[in-house]
């Protein structure tokens, strides 16, 4: 069962997805389209929640 963090991340991507559609040129797949979406909705999610990625963390850019 997905946690409501989960939830709420796979609902934001599949709106902002479907607001977006028409920006969609067809150079990639659908699916690779839509998992870059869903990857930068995770990171932002992420970023608003004040978590950093390992590679900013490993690089030093630790801003804290």
């Amino acid at each position: 069962m997905l946690s409501a963090v989960q939830q709420d991340l796979t609902q934001e991507t599949f709106i902002r997805a479907f607001r977006r559609l028409s920006r969609f040129r067809g150079d990639a797949s659908l699916n690779t389209w839509l998992y870059s979406v869903a990857i930068n909705v995770c990171l932002n999610g992420m970023r608003a929640a004040g978590v950093q990625s390992a590679a900013a963390t490993h690089r030093g850019d630790d801003t804290s």
